[in-house]
């Protein structure tokens, strides 16, 4: 699933920006353009022409985004839940937030599962961090194939830091009901 939205954007630029500081690179001279031949050299890459650039992206609003939430776009659901959570464009309003955040997680949306996991690995608003949530959802979204992998290390490490807090009656209890969500057996815990 291409996400499009500023959102999803954002963290792509962000984890771009991660990968080129671990690659040892300047961000300010990090470019395709950088990593091309010096001009005049006979390696020196030809710039594509125009037409094969690809379409500025169209920024939707909160409520485009939410038309599409109602409608049941998982994608949509979760932006429609940032945009609350930061309150972007809208009052900022947690619960709500929580509860587009977790329509779209508990219906498999593995970037709103990972989100939710950093949501209660910290704890946001008058919500406290909780580490049985934070460990079920960063379970969910370790499990993933659809997050990008530096998503899926850091919620193995929010796995680990939940554990460190969960009793071992709370770490099972976690455990199974991540597996029995996985099974189809189980809703995620509210």
């Amino acid at each position: 699933m291409e996400c499009l939205s500023r959102i999803c954007r954002v963290a792509v630029t962000f984890s771009l920006l991660v990968m080129a500081a671990a690659m040892g690179l300047d961000g300010g001279v990090w470019s395709m353009a950088a990593l091309a031949a010096p001009e005049g050299t006979p390696d020196a890459p030809a710039a594509p022409p125009a037409e094969t650039a690809p379409p500025p992206v169209e920024e939707l609003s909160f409520f485009q985004w939410m038309e599409k939430a109602q409608a049941g776009d998982l994608e949509a659901q979760c932006n429609v839940g940032v945009f609350y959570v930061n309150g972007q464009g809208v009052p900022r309003d947690y619960p709500e937030g929580l509860i587009w955040l977790y329509r779209a997680g508990n219906a498999g949306f593995s970037h709103a599962q990972f989100l939710l996991a950093g949501l209660y690995s910290q704890g946001f608003g008058t919500t406290p961090s909780d580490p049985f949530r934070c460990w079920f959802w960063a379970a969910l979204a370790a499990s993933s194939q659809d997050i990008p992998d530096e998503d899926r290390r850091l919620a193995v490490k929010m796995m680990a830091a939940g554990e460190k807090e969960l009793s071992a009656q709370h770490l099972a209890s976690v455990q199974k009901m991540a597996k029995e969500w996985s099974l189809g057996r189980a809703a995620a815990p509210r």
